[in-house]
């Protein structure tokens, strides 16, 4: 059967056309085969991206929860300052802001122990 076609197409003189058509689809061949490899590259970026994202992402949390445990730190230095001060030595007015700003740690210290049935305060109450 295909000897009959190669007659007839040469005879036809098509035989130029067939060569053509299959260069033709080398190449067709050959686009997709590098359409397939660009897409799977683009695949792997964007699958590196996304990766890389997330990492920022947490390491950004990580920023955060550590910043926060900072402040946090500095506050507790300062509230301990602050409650354990000599405050013989004040003015009036330092005493009483003195007096607010412990009134207010005291508060603050109730309101986060007010679940515990067990207080046992951190400092003198005054």
């Amino acid at each position: 059967m295909e000897v009959k076609a190669a007659k007839e197409a040469k005879k036809k003189g098509k035989k130029g056309m067939a060569e053509k058509d299959e260069k033709s689809l080398a190449i067709f061949h050959n686009m997709q085969c590098n359409q397939k490899a660009r897409m799977e590259a683009s695949m792997r970026r964007d699958e590196e991206t996304l990766r890389l994202a997330r990492e920022i992402l947490e390491l950004e949390k990580r920023k955060e929860a550590r910043l926060a445990r900072r402040d946090a730190m500095a506050e507790l230095q300062e509230e301990t300052k602050i409650m354990t001060m000599d405050t013989s030595i004040m003015t009036p007015k330092s005493l009483k802001w003195h007096k607010k700003r412990k009134s207010d740690i005291m508060a603050k210290m109730n309101e986060s122990t007010s679940t515990s049935d067990d207080y046992v305060p951190l400092f003198d109450e005054d």
